[in-house]
């Protein structure tokens, strides 16, 4: 069962994305396809990853993603951002959607120490904090955020005093009120507060977020059908593809074919928290974790946003939404996952014989 049952999920997600997107965007389901090919591949490959030389080189690892997440700096930028390296004539790769598995390889070594002392948990953000910078400065405020409350927690599962987490909540809420003044651009500033005044506001910001809860609220139990959709098919939802995918498909598959959706992730994210209690490897468990959390974090942002409980922050729908890196990073995270379990399971056997 252990080792079917990562793969089941993964392609059930499939089907639910390739139709959804052979509904509200045609011309791009058969890249997706193709996405999903690619990371099959990627899962099966990893895999078969031994987890203990993914931890034997984590320096290097490490190294090699910094100098990933250089080199769209020097490109030129895509849609006034810098986020992308092109790999043929209509794939882009986007490093940053690697930076969080890769780079906690590291961290999960700094922190399995006996103690994290305050000298330690400072090298924990000296490891953490130069990738953080390199996908702000592309800019993308989302992935930044994401990668840092997701690596950031691995101080939690840590042996860290309460005094050095206290400090360190005082300084996170001090530079977040810097960032606030100092660091966000008008329009990252402006999807904030047209979230909080939504009602009264008709910006950009604030009216996607409306169309997105039209959308949603109008496929109420059954949904509209396939292609019958009015939001997104008649274009009134922007982005339907990638940030608003759950809004396309709570309106044309109902609040029933939402629900299995959400029901698929919760089933995915819900196992590999499951088997954190079923790994002997310390490392590895800590691996699980962050995965799980990674999807939880994605998956309750796109959501939320969806439906008007969080500002938009352009986080997309793990395996549903549209896009390659994206695709292919989570199909990579969840191959490493599975290669920690499927070790795990020789172990036992071998044990048993």
């Amino acid at each position: 069962m252990r080792r079917w049952f990562l793969p089941s999920l993964i392609g059930l997600d499939v089907v639910f994305s390739v139709v959804t997107l052979t509904s509200i965007a045609p011309d791009l389901a058969g890249r997706q396809m193709v996405f999903f090919l690619v990371g099959a591949i990627v899962f099966f490959a990893a895999s078969q990853i031994n987890f203990e030389t993914l931890m034997h080189n984590r320096v290097l690892i490490y190294l090699a993603t910094c100098l990933m997440l250089v080199v769209p700096l020097f490109l030129d930028p895509t849609r006034g951002t810098a986020r992308w390296i092109p790999v043929g004539d209509w794939f882009n790769i986007q490093p940053s959607q690697f930076a969080i598995p890769l780079v906690s390889l590291v961290l999960i070594k700094l922190v399995s120490h006996s103690r994290m002392t305050l000298a330690r948990t400072g090298v924990f953000f000296l490891w953490l904090l130069p990738p953080a910078g390199l996908i702000l400065i592309e800019p993308d405020l989302g992935t930044t955020v994401i990668y840092l409350v997701v690596l950031g927690s691995l101080l939690l599962f840590s042996n860290i005093s309460a005094k050095i987490l206290v400090n360190l909540s005082l300084i996170i809420v001090s530079v977040s009120l810097l960032g606030w003044l100092t660091l966000l651009q008008p329009y990252q500033k402006s999807r904030i507060t047209s979230f909080v005044s939504s009602s009264s506001s008709q910006d950009g910001a604030s009216y996607n977020a409306n169309q997105a809860l039209i959308a949603v609220g109008s496929g109420r139990i059954f949904g509209r059908g396939l292609g019958e959709g009015v939001q997104s098919q008649l274009h009134f939802l922007p982005e339907k593809h990638t940030d608003f995918i759950f809004a396309s498909l709570a309106e044309e598959y109902g609040l029933i074919g939402s629900s299995i959706v959400l029901v698929l992730l919760t089933t995915l994210i819900s196992y590999l928290f499951f088997m954190t209690n079923h790994v002997s490897d310390h490392y590895g468990r800590l691996f699980l974790t962050l995965a799980g959390l990674l999807l939880f974090i994605q998956a309750t942002v796109n959501v939320n946003m969806n439906i008007g409980l969080l500002p938009i922050t352009g986080i997309t729908l793990p395996l549903i939404s549209y896009g390659g890196s994206s695709i292919i990073a989570i199909c990579f995270i969840l191959g490493v996952a599975q290669a920690i379990i499927n070790a795990d399971t020789e172990n036992e056997g071998l044990h048993i014989a």
